[in-house]
């Protein structure tokens, strides 16, 4: 099968409700990864979740980057450093 050009997936909701933290959340994420990772080329997600960043992070060990979404208002370097281990990149806050 040919895959077509490269992909950001953007998950960017301010909230998950209460499945934010779930395994079936985390197993959704994961199986529309894998499924966007055969078929094109899914090199990063955006997003709000730390969780989500955390379980992208550790399934994909580096094969997709994690960035902050410029939703989360980082603005300062001490939040980059606080974040740090969750987020690839960041989108620094739009009043920046």
């Amino acid at each position: 099968m040919t895959k077509h050009g490269s992909l950001t997936l953007l998950l960017n909701a301010n909230c998950y409700g209460e499945d934010a933290v779930s395994k079936s959340f985390k197993d959704k994420i994961l199986s529309l990864c894998e499924y966007l990772k055969k078929e094109t080329d899914l090199n990063s997600i955006t997003t709000t979740s730390p969780f989500v960043a955390d379980v992208v992070s550790a399934h994909f060990n580096g094969e997709i980057k994690v960035i902050a979404s410029v939703n989360m208002r980082i603005g300062t370097t001490q939040a980059m450093e606080q974040l740090g281990g969750y987020f690839d990149g960041f989108y620094i806050a739009k009043e920046c």
